[in-house]
């Protein structure tokens, strides 16, 4: 297995023999599912995340984030923030809020 990141992209590419995981940054915090299926060796895929479409990340649709959250192809979702599919997270502070934003870091 081959794993490598392309900075100006933001994006991960792993490889194994015969199949590629694409996994992109959007706005350099957003962790989204770009692909998964055949090689395909290029690291200007990150336009499959669909960011320059409605709704449009946080930062262009003046911070809106449920229509983002909605939509955006997470990848590993949480509850609480917008997303109305099912989540895979879920947590509760022990002053009983609920939600839980994950956001990439390095």
């Amino acid at each position: 297995m081959d794993i490598k990141y392309f900075d100006a992209e933001g994006i991960f590419s792993l490889t194994a023999k015969d199949t590629e995981y694409v996994i992109g940054i959007a706005e350099g915090k957003y962790v989204g599912h770009v692909y998964w299926g055949r090689k395909i060796g290029d690291s200007q895929c990150g336009y499959l995340l669909r960011t320059e479409e409605a709704p449009f990340v946080p930062s262009k649709n003046w911070r809106e984030k449920c229509s983002f959250f909605d939509t955006f192809p997470s990848e590993y979702s949480t509850w609480g923030v917008g997303d109305y599919r099912e989540s895979c997270l879920n947590v509760r502070s022990h002053a009983g809020c609920r939600g839980c934003e994950l956001h990439y870091e390095n």
